[in-house]
């Protein structure tokens, strides 16, 4: 693998401490990989993709089987709510250009089929994972984590959602809902500085 030890080694600026790779996880994902293989040389026809197909899927693949823990989800979360800041070592782990890049995609996609529905009810960035991870973040305020097996018919964790859900109502989290002189100056910094984790059964 032309790619390998590249997620690994990426991971300590954003969660906090070295990931390690799930081998059985990666030969599972290159074995049912059709699907992406068939998009990324769509992609090459238009011109959106424009490196080597195979590294750039191994590449991808690696991400797909990283192991982390909820603490180190919610530490990415919380990165990426902090400008791209690791609030716990305060190594810059991202610029502000990516920053902006990624929190957009999250936003618009990061749950896949129901992303749309996810914008509407919860309304902040997230990204979801088949083994029930979910990462949320809050621009400025918090990184959420949350870790429970059980997933949808879209790959995202049931009480993952449920609990997002939950906190966005009562913190008034959603990023297009109007809350005049919600927070302070110094309340902000102190949320953007924290990482809230929720471990699910």
């Amino acid at each position: 693998m032309r790619a390998n030890g590249r997620i690994p080694s990426a991971c300590p600026p954003r969660a906090g401490s070295r990931a390690n790779g799930k081998y059985g996880s990666l030969v599972s994902e290159k074995n049912t990989s059709d699907r992406n293989r068939s998009i990324a040389y769509l992609m090459r026809n238009f011109n959106v993709l424009h490196h080597d197909i195979d590294e750039t899927l191994d590449l991808y693949f690696q991400q797909c089987s990283v192991n982390v823990t909820s603490s180190g989800l919610a530490t990415m979360a919380a990165t990426l709510a902090n400008g791209g800041v690791n609030p716990r070592t305060r190594e810059r782990a991202i610029s502000a250009r990516s920053l902006r890049d990624v929190l957009t995609i999250m936003y618009t996609c990061g749950l896949y089929e129901s992303s749309g529905q996810w914008i509407h009810s919860v309304g902040i960035p997230a990204k979801s994972g088949i083994s029930g991870g979910l990462m949320a973040v809050v621009p400025g305020r918090m990184g959420i984590g949350i870790y429970s097996p059980k997933v949808d018919e879209c790959g995202t964790s049931v009480r993952g959602k449920a609990a997002c859900r939950a906190l966005s109502q009562l913190l008034n989290l959603h990023i297009l809902q109007y809350a005049p002189n919600h927070h302070n100056d110094e309340d902000k910094q102190d949320e953007a500085s924290r990482a809230c984790m929720i471990a699910g059964a």
